[in-house]
């Protein structure tokens, strides 16, 4: 299978990834097999934390017995028609694929409990997602996400992750909101950087909390974002 050379340059791992399914899938000779794992979480257009890529991943029945290769790594097991649907035209496990209730005793259910348990729709990227799991890790549990803090004018200033018990705020500052033009809003970086200064000013003012900011850097790992923390001052509660 062959794709221009320009297009591969300029497509994103999950992209890539989609292209590798689609090679996957118009070769493969089993056709009970539908695609599977992080594969169809990139079908479903699903945001993925740090992907990479890798090999495809396909469900197959287990009487198949068929062999994984570097590029498709099959999974056998049994799917009920309701676990599968078709996204762009190819077979795939729908999003309800790990429901709990109905999958006790299956690999990988309690994690999947305690995911579901923990997360909370509020977080609006990915990155908000990761700093809540790392301070969950780190200890904290008093977290509450998209605060309302009273901004001039009768308006509100939202901050992405408030650490009540020891009164800071903590907000994932990825570097998206500054380069990308569509969410500047017609402004430039300059003043899209003083807005942000004035906005955090205000929130310190107002209620006399801390305000931390880190990216991708500072969340890769609970040491990572406990390193970041103490260098503002900020330490688990104990």
């Amino acid at each position: 299978m062959y794709i221009a050379r320009d297009e591969w340059a300029a497509a994103r791992p999950a992209d890539r990834h989609r292209f590798a399914i689609l090679a996957a899938v118009r070769r493969a000779r089993d056709a009970g097999g539908v695609v599977s794992h992080l594969s169809a979480a990139v079908l479903h257009g699903l945001p993925l934390y740090r992907f990479r890529g890798g090999p495809v991943h396909a469900m197959v029945p287990r009487s198949a017995h068929p062999p994984s290769g570097r590029a498709l790594r099959r999974h056998t097991g049994a799917l009920d028609p309701q676990d599968v649907v078709v996204v762009d035209g190819i077979r795939c496990t729908s999003l309800g694929r790990e429901r709990v209730v109905s999958a006790r005793g299956r690999r990988g259910v309690r994690e999947a409990a305690w995911v579901i348990e923990f997360a909370d729709g509020r977080a609006e990227l990915p990155g908000e997602s990761v700093s809540r799991l790392q301070l969950h890790r780190l200890g904290f549990r008093d977290i509450d996400l998209q605060v309302a803090v009273e901004g001039p004018r009768g308006s509100a200033y939202f901050v992405d992750i408030a650490l009540r018990d020891v009164r800071t705020f903590w907000e994932f500052d990825g570097e998206v909101k500054y380069r990308d033009p569509s969410l500047r809003r017609g402004r430039s970086v300059e003043d899209v950087v003083l807005d942000e200064k004035r906005r955090e000013d205000w929130i310190r003012g107002v209620t006399q909390w801390r305000l931390c900011r880190g990216g991708f850097a500072d969340i890769a790992s609970p040491e990572a974002l406990a390193a970041r923390l103490a260098a503002f001052g900020v330490r688990p509660p104990r």
